[in-house]
């Protein structure tokens, strides 16, 4: 730990989470003090508050986690700013009749034919305290859920990744192909389908 700071106008005391060190002995923390723009001291809440002077701003991790300094500069920039605009917002949505209720809204808004794209459900960006899993079906809507929203246009659940969940339109359309899912030992929900868009 080092010594008390003369100043705070620099200063940031990080808490209520989990901070992973990244030390060799994957030494996990309850706060981090930052003073000058770099790390001053990190350990347990009351060490590092002691360090702080009084008014020092926090930042409530509220449960989460926090590493030091990754740089991770692949592209996650284009989804979270150019894909997200035109997004219907999911994020708060906590079943799939909610789900529903919005895209059929911008299915209302747009011409037939037109795509309607939804964000991921859950926590943005990274859904670590909330999830597609926390609806309360337990997992997104299949595409009969989503043709209850419109069989006109074709819809498209946003999961950031290859993985999407569609409606029967988005499946015509991108003339996909059905895999059947028997895995011995997968359990699966009822109607749970894969399909593929081959060139």
């Amino acid at each position: 730990m080092k010594e008390r700071f003369a100043n705070n106008q620099e200063d940031l005391l990080i808490r209520n989470g989990r901070i992973y060190t990244m030390d060799d002995a994957d030494t996990l923390a309850e706060a981090v003090l930052i003073h000058g723009g770099r790390v001053a001291a990190v350990g347990s809440l009351r060490d590092v508050e002691q360090m702080a002077r009084a008014g020092t701003p926090t930042l409530d991790l509220d449960g989460a986690f926090a590493v030091p300094g990754l740089l991770d500069t692949h592209p996650h920039l284009l989804h979270y700013g150019a894909l997200e605009q035109p997004l219907i917002k999911i994020w708060d949505c906590r079943n799939h009749d909610e789900i529903v209720a919005r895209i059929r809204e911008r299915a209302g808004q747009q011409r037939p034919s037109e795509w309607l794209q939804a964000s991921p459900v859950g926590e943005p960006h990274f859904f670590f305290r909330r999830s597609y899993r926390d609806l309360n079906e337990g997992m997104l809507p299949n595409r009969w859920v989503l043709d209850r929203a419109s069989t006109h246009h074709p819809i498209v659940i946003q999961a950031w990744a290859p993985v999407r969940h569609t409606g029967s339109r988005s499946i015509v359309i991108l003339r996909c192909t059905l895999f059947r899912l028997d895995v011995p030992g997968l359990s699966l929900p009822p109607r749970t389908e894969a399909w593929l868009s081959l060139p």
